[in-house]
């Protein structure tokens, strides 16, 4: 990428809004303090550093998510949910047991399979752990303090169970099965989350795959009268009428951000991207990439990052880089009130 001559040289902030950390069964994949986490980019004529909002999905990456916030706070933001994909593993009931039956109980309520997929149950329940109860998750590990956003919350209507019963961070492909959780309690447990986010006035960030209209009506009913919650759906792939017509309409262009990745929106789904930054303010852009930061090569996701905002520089009709970074993050920290 090269600059003109004013450009040169600069450092430019750059924003990950909604980004992971690998899903794997220890503590920590990598030692937070031991990476290089804003290496100098070779062949540019100007220096970049990230600031990142680090979602949390499961009780497994949640233990490495909160050490970023307590290694650097200014570097790294850090946010509190469960993703949809393993919405499953969390029970809502007030009781918890774990004996074997308590643990089918569970997983025969909350999963969504056909009779002729019996057997191919059987063999999921017994690679699955025994579910944890929500309350007592939130209880034991929400930490005020440290948490800026919850997330990553929302529904999901295809996504379908890994055979060995929920996703990891793994180089070799993860073999599918036929059973998706039920979306009753997606539902539940993108409630349950929500009723954090108020209680904390925490803005929240939100997967939403084949669900627009459900997670709208959701999102309206419980927190439109909350004035405070900003509300960030990540790498929305909707069409443009039905964000103008719902979203901005009922919400308002002061509480609705949309976070763009590379990966989602602008290598697949170029056309939609297009359209939507035709009715979206200005003030609601913001950019991630959606990807794990401990295994994925830093320099390469700076990369990604400058690539979605020279493609917003241009599609935005803006002068230069440092008028698109400046303006992300402007909306950045609006997005989390820092």
């Amino acid at each position: 990428m090269k600059l003109e001559g004013a450009e040169r040289d600069q450092t430019f902030t750059l924003v990950d809004a909604h980004c992971h950390w690998s899903t794997q069964h220890k503590e920590c994949s990598a030692n937070v303090t031991d990476i290089q986490w804003q290496p100098q980019l070779q062949g540019l004529e100007f220096n970049t550093i990230t600031k990142r909002c680090v979602m949390s999905t499961n009780q497994w990456d949640w233990l490495s998510v909160k050490k970023l916030a307590e290694f650097d706070d200014e570097q790294f933001k850090i946010a509190f949910g469960i993703h949809p994909w393993y919405s499953h593993l969390f029970s809502t009931g007030s009781e918890y047991s774990t004996t074997l039956e308590n643990k089918r109980n569970h997983y025969q309520n909350v999963l969504q399979y056909k009779s002729s997929q019996q057997e191919e149950f059987d063999c999921l329940i017994e690679t699955l752990p025994h579910p944890l109860n929500v309350y007592d998750y939130i209880d034991s590990h929400f930490n005020k303090e440290l948490v800026s956003c919850i997330g990553e919350i929302g529904l999901d209507k295809i996504f379908r169970l890994p055979r060995n019963g929920y996703y990891t961070s793994s180089s070799e492909p993860q073999q599918l099965s036929n059973i998706r959780v039920k979306m009753d309690h997606q539902l539940k447990i993108l409630n349950i989350l929500l009723d954090l986010s108020i209680k904390y006035s925490l803005p929240i960030s939100v997967h939403d795959v084949k669900t627009h209209g459900v997670i709208f009506d959701v999102l309206k009913s419980r927190i439109l009268s909350q004035q405070h919650i900003m509300i960030c759906l990540h790498s929305f792939t909707g069409t443009a009428e039905f964000l103008k017509g719902n979203y901005l309409r009922v919400f308002g262009q002061e509480r609705i951000f949309i976070s763009f990745s590379k990966w989602i929106n602008l290598d697949k789904n170029l056309n939609v991207f297009q359209e939507i930054l035709k009715v979206l303010p200005k003030r609601c852009i913001l950019t991630e990439t959606d990807y794990t930061i401990d295994t994925n090569d830093r320099q390469q996701l700076a990369r990604d990052l400058l690539y979605v905002n020279e493609q917003l520089k241009i599609y935005l009709d803006l002068e230069s880089l440092e008028d698109i970074t400046n303006l992300v993050k402007t909306n950045y920290i609006a997005f989390l009130s820092i």
